[in-house]
């Protein structure tokens, strides 16, 4: 009898939850074997049985199981407005495989449920394998939205450049909301990513002049060309890298003339630097793929942990 003929997919329930959170923790382990800067306690299956158990309780959810044996699931959390479309986000945490094969019938047996509920728009985060394999484990029809990844403290691999590189104080919240608005237009222009509301300036006043996190500037010969800020693990990051010990890099930008030259990573070491310097041990960033510049220049720095697929669904497709 054949693999997909003795794969049984069936509705998830409180059952299934302690060998669920034994295969995400399983798989933190293995990724945590090729990228030893994540944080070791999602290897503790515990970590995520409280958070599968609520998420039951409000969305429904499917597990793969073999000859009984549960060796896969995937539950959603259901989102009423993600860019104007009711949606679905599964988590890392949310489903997780023993083979990538049974991804593709868990979604296809879950997606009529999620579609016949009206939500069109369904995005999975999955810990990191390469490209190709992340799509393979869905089939057609989705694409990469999102990449979250990190990196250790080691030493950041940047030429040599002559530049001054200085922390933002508060006296320079008009430049960086310059900065914060350039960066907003790339993002429109890159990858369709509109920014909801123009940085306030007098917020950003006060969090120059506070310790918890950094912003720095690049100037080449006086000139401000690039910025960056660097602080705790960004909330809305993928979980695997919510811990304490992680700083998070959760904005910059260098003028496009400037790319290229080696700023961008003469900022990317400083921020490094004030990562150990404030005791952490790890720094993580997430990204949108199309944005081809970023793309580049994060993977050259970074080991990718969690990838963010998406899918749209034709409003007359059933799934």
């Amino acid at each position: 009898m054949s693999e997909k003929m003795t794969l049984d997919v069936v509705p998830l329930d409180a059952g299934h939850l302690g060998d669920a959170a034994d295969l995400v923790a399983a798989q933190c382990r293995v990724l945590r074997a090729s990228v030893p800067a994540l944080p070791a306690r999602y290897e503790d299956p515990s970590v995520f049985v409280g958070d599968l158990a609520a998420l039951l309780g409000s969305a429904p959810g499917v597990a793969a199981l073999r000859s009984g044996r549960l060796v896969g699931f995937l539950i959603g959390q259901l989102i009423d407005d993600f860019r104007g479309m009711r949606a679905v986000y599964s988590p890392e945490w949310a489903n997780a495989a023993e083979d990538e094969g049974i991804y593709a019938r868990m979604y296809q047996a879950l997606a009529r449920a999620w579609v016949a509920d009206g939500r069109l728009c369904h995005l999975v985060t999955v810990l990191a394998g390469d490209d190709r394999s992340v799509r393979e484990r869905f089939g057609g029809g989705f694409g990469m939205e999102a990449i979250d990844a990190v990196r250790d403290l080691s030493p950041v691999d940047a030429r040599a450049v002559n530049l001054e590189i200085r922390p933002a104080v508060p006296a320079d919240a008009e430049l960086v909301v310059d900065f914060e608005r350039r960066l907003a237009a790339h993002l429109a222009a890159a990858v369709a990513l509109p920014q909801d509301e123009d940085p306030d300036t007098e917020s950003i006043r006060c969090r120059l002049g506070e310790a918890s996190s950094a912003d720095f500037i690049a100037c080449p010969a006086g000139e401000p060309v690039s910025w960056l800020r660097v602080g705790p693990a960004n909330p809305s990051a993928c979980r695997v890298i919510q811990d304490a010990g992680t700083a998070s890099v959760v904005r910059a930008f260098t003028l496009e003339g400037q790319r290229g030259g080696g700023v961008g990573s003469a900022l990317l070491s400083r921020a490094v630097e004030w990562a150990e310097e404030n005791g952490y041990e790890r720094v993580a960033v997430d990204f949108e793929p199309a944005n081809a510049p970023a793309k580049r220049f994060w993977l050259r720095h970074f080991r990718p942990i969690c990838y963010t697929v998406m899918r749209r669904v034709d409003a007359g497709s059933s799934t």
